[in-house]
């Protein structure tokens, strides 16, 4: 039986170079893991289950191997596809967010997974998202234009860097939305105004939403701080 922490050498594929790397965590001995959970506007798909047997595949992996895991995952409970779905069945988003909150976590005991060490929520979040997108403003990384907040990609030097994405053939309208009110047809959003028979929290940019990409950003640095080992 191995000791504690004599880690086997593995590798993960790193996401930026394209190539598998022997793992090493930021401290010795322990691992911060997060993984972006589904968005509860219906039951699980294949796709929901593969990604949440991935993770978990993952954690049981870590943890065999003796890593001290720090393993958060979300649910997405603010979406336009559960917007959608409560507007089909006349109830309010909330309403579906935690009935499919609760068909997963039915599925996810049968499918045998093992509970992350913390579960969370979009809606218990909003503090961190609205304090995050403050940030992201007074470094001039993003704008404000009729309540909406735009990241600006032109301000990011890595932008794509990550995904290994050429910004610059990125074409107009192909697979962004065209806004004239946006300084680069590719920016996006990280606070929608709120719309007629939204949900809405209160914001210093007035009554809305966050957009999809940054709530994960704020989770992550609230619960695992701004750098993290694994992310999936």
């Amino acid at each position: 039986m191995m000791k504690k922490y004599e880690a086997r050498k593995f590798q993960f594929t790193n996401t930026m170079t394209g190539k598998r790397e022997e793992f090493k965590p930021i401290t010795p001995g322990k691992v911060l893991f997060y993984s972006c959970g589904p968005t509860v506007y219906g039951l699980l798909h294949i796709g929901n289950a593969r990604a949440l047997i991935t993770a978990d595949l993952i954690f049981r992996w870590l943890k065999y191997i003796g890593y001290d895991v720090n393993f958060v995952r979300n649910y997405t409970d603010v979406d336009d596809k559960i917007i959608v779905r409560a507007n089909e069945e006349k109830v309010t988003s909330l309403e579906i967010s935690e009935k499919y909150i609760v068909e997963c976590e039915t599925d996810i005991k049968l499918l045998g997974l093992r509970k992350p060490t913390k579960t969370v929520k979009v809606t218990d979040s909003m503090d961190d998202i609205i304090g995050l997108i403050e940030k992201i403003i007074a470094r001039g990384h993003a704008y404000v234009v009729d309540g909406e907040v735009l990241f600006s990609i032109d301000s990011f030097k890595s932008y794509g860097k990550l995904s290994n994405k050429n910004v610059e053939e990125l074409q107009a309208g192909a697979r962004v939305e065209v806004d004239a009110k946006k300084k680069n047809p590719a920016d996006f959003s990280l606070w929608k105004p709120q719309k007629p028979g939204e949900p809405f929290w209160e914001s210093p940019w007035g009554q809305g939403r966050p957009g999809w990409h940054i709530e994960c950003s704020a989770m992550v640095g609230h619960w695992l701080g701004e750098t993290i080992d694994v992310h999936h």
